[in-house]
């Protein structure tokens, strides 16, 4: 890093430590609490799957999800929620959400309008769904409970427990909710762009999943749970919604332990030194880029192509 990046680093880390303590996140806080409402699980202090991954990100970043408590949820992220309320906690939807009007003033509704910007803002407390999404949510909730292995595991299923155990190695005060847990395991649903087997499989790999995996895995045992099994129930939007039940082999499992792991212990690091690097990463040096793995892979593809021509 540049000695003005390093400032700049420094500048905005001292800016969010007037107002959140980052060890704050050491605690001892143990238990599962299955009727603790998600806001308040929100904003509870404690290391989660989603600050885990911003942290691997950049860390800097890490520091300012931790004081903003998240991010802005696309409208992807508003879908899975949706979903995740219909199927787990019905009843609280309506408090929950907002179903945006096909009309407002007698007009269609088009965002650009002043009226329509108006009830937005009037109603920027909540998600929004319009009529068609919600009409798709509806429609992906009646797809999972038709399909047979999905409706056997959620017969079964706690929905939407809050967890909170330390983590024995950092000290740190680990957190998680996971969509359900099971006499002897977890699982999560998944809204996709693509749930089949080999789609959501690169899914999990891009989006860490089996990190969260493993921190649900080691949540539920450090709370006197076992966890021989997470399952993953993707679910494919559209006009028709597929489904695609798994569970996610150990070795798997083991690798985003493995990973999660080390990250703690360098979260732990950045907390003692109060140190959060930007992108450029720790030290004075340097570093260098280089194309993804697949770039060099599609050049060599293509140079056997023409060699074989």
């Amino acid at each position: 890093m540049t000695p003005n990046e390093i400032a700049h680093d420094q500048a905005v880390t001292s800016l969010l430590n007037q107002i959140f303590k980052p060890r704050d996140l050491f605690g001892s806080e143990r238990g599962i609490r299955p009727n603790l409402p998600l806001a308040r699980y929100l904003n509870a202090r404690g290391v989660s799957n989603s600050l885990l991954k911003e942290f691997q990100d950049c860390p800097l970043a890490a520091l300012e999800y931790m004081q903003t408590r998240g991010r802005k949820p696309t409208s992807a992220m508003v879908m899975g929620s949706a979903v995740d309320c219909l199927l787990c906690e019905p009843d609280s939807f309506e408090a929950r959400f907002y179903i945006r009007p096909d009309e407002v003033d007698g007009e269609k509704w088009q965002g650009n309008r002043k009226a329509c910007k108006q009830w937005l803002a009037d109603h920027a407390d909540r998600p929004v769904l319009g009529s068609s999404e919600m009409e798709e949510a509806e429609a992906v909730v009646d797809a999972i409970q038709a399909e047979p292995r999905a409706a056997e595991l959620l017969s079964e299923a706690q929905p939407q427990c809050s967890m909170f155990w330390p983590d024995g190695k950092t000290g740190l005060q680990m957190m998680g909710r996971p969509d359900f847990i099971l006499p002897r395991g977890a699982a999560d649903l998944k809204c996709t762009n693509d749930a089949s087997t080999g789609g959501f499989a690169r899914t999990i790999d891009n989006f860490g999943y089996h990190l969260q995996a493993a921190i649900y895995a080691d949540g539920l045992e450090a709370n006197g749970r076992e966890c021989n099994t997470f399952y993953f129930i993707a679910v494919q939007g559209g006009e028709r919604p597929k489904v695609n039940v798994r569970y996610l082999k150990s070795e798997a499992i083991e690798l985003g332990r493995a990973t999660y792991r080390d990250l703690l212990r360098d979260l732990k690091d950045c907390i003692e030194r109060n140190e959060w690097p930007s992108y450029s990463g720790p030290g004075a040096e340097v570093q260098p880029i280089d194309l993804p793995p697949y770039a060099y892979a599609r050049v060599e593809a293509d140079q056997l192509l023409e060699m074989n021509a």
